[in-house]
């Protein structure tokens, strides 16, 4: 099946869940409680995994997934939200921002994407970050 007569419409739905996702991470640093956002933040990404890898954008696919894994650990009280999270949340979006407009033009970008500082485990595996754990255990 010709999955390109999709782009126009991958694209357009992605860069709206690229400003909610935004949107939600300045609502969640003013304030970390707001479960909707938290919860919203999450569906943005989720949404868009999955909207990638069913047209095929596995790098996009792949970054979303790791930072809905994010926030499956805010919502299940893992960690909490906290600004190097939200530094990291919104990094992701800029890349995902530059893949989408990349698609968009006609490309296929396979630049580096999850590199350290947006490794989950990494991330979260790094000590001092600590503010990311509600306790010390994972």
């Amino acid at each position: 099946m010709d999955m390109s007569r999709y782009m126009d419409l991958f694209v357009s739905e992605t860069r709206e869940h690229l400003v909610g996702m935004s949107e939600c991470i300045v609502t969640l640093e003013k304030n970390s409680a707001d479960r909707d956002s938290v919860d919203s933040l999450f569906r943005f990404a989720h949404s868009i995994k999955g909207m990638a890898a069913s047209m095929g954008y596995e790098n996009i696919a792949e970054l979303a997934h790791a930072m809905e894994d994010l926030m499956d650990g805010v919502r299940k009280a893992d960690y909490v939200f906290c600004s190097p999270l939200a530094d990291l949340l919104l990094e992701g979006v800029d890349r995902i921002t530059v893949m989408v407009r990349d698609v968009e033009s006609g490309g296929n970008w396979f630049g580096e994407i999850l590199e350290r500082s947006l490794s989950l485990e990494s991330y979260l595996m790094d000590e001092k970050r600590a503010p990311l754990f509600v306790s010390g255990e994972m």
